[in-house]
């Protein structure tokens, strides 16, 4: 089976909407979760999710790339400038200590279909993302992913996991003073 992938673009949002099913992905985010503060998400529904998320996509913004495996999309992957990502600045132990640099950039979610997770699908899309932030510019970009091996929710995985982004090249940057969160990085240029 053959895994390809794609930036998304202003004609992605099928594609998208495919990947998240009609449940939004995990719990209804739609992938919301790190581009809102509390503030803006309390309240939120699921449809209130979609529509901030396909805004997004419609626009032409930074959003992700997808991952299809024999021509169906089954992974989505958000990337973008870490400003994009209000909550970043916002998370005990993720306060950045560069929050000026516009060359950093962040992966908050790897998300594949469950008939696809396990073919390699997740290290394909943050390889994906890599190349898509590189080519925007990035010189940086970092990942947070919950330290241990045993979350107590399944929904944290959306972070990825430290061995996928060790795999991906990405290192430590900074273990977490507070929180459980790794900020994983992988220097791009310069």
């Amino acid at each position: 089976m053959a895994i390809r992938t794609r930036s998304v673009d202003s004609t992605s949002w099928d594609d998208v909407t495919e990947v998240f099913g009609p449940s939004g992905g995990s719990a209804g985010c739609w992938c919301t979760f790190w581009r809102l503060t509390n503030q803006e998400a309390n309240g939120k529904t699921p449809a209130d999710n979609q529509a901030v998320l396909e805004e997004v996509v419609r626009s032409g913004g930074q959003a992700g790339v997808l991952a299809y495996q024999d021509g169906k999309p089954v992974g989505w992957c958000s990337v973008a400038p870490r400003t994009v990502y209000k909550r970043v600045f916002r998370t005990k132990g993720l306060e950045p200590a560069d929050p000026e640099d516009a060359g950093v950039w962040s992966v908050v979610c790897v998300y594949v279909k469950k008939e696809s997770r396990g073919a390699g699908v997740a290290g394909n899309l943050l390889e994906a993302a890599v190349k898509h932030a590189r080519a925007q510019g990035a010189t940086v970009i970092e990942g947070y992913p919950i330290a241990g091996t045993n979350p107590k929710k399944k929904s944290v995985l959306s972070a990825g996991t430290i061995d996928l982004f060790t795999k991906a090249g990405f290192s430590v940057y900074r273990e977490p003073s507070t929180g459980s969160r790794v900020i994983m990085r992988r220097k791009l240029k310069g």
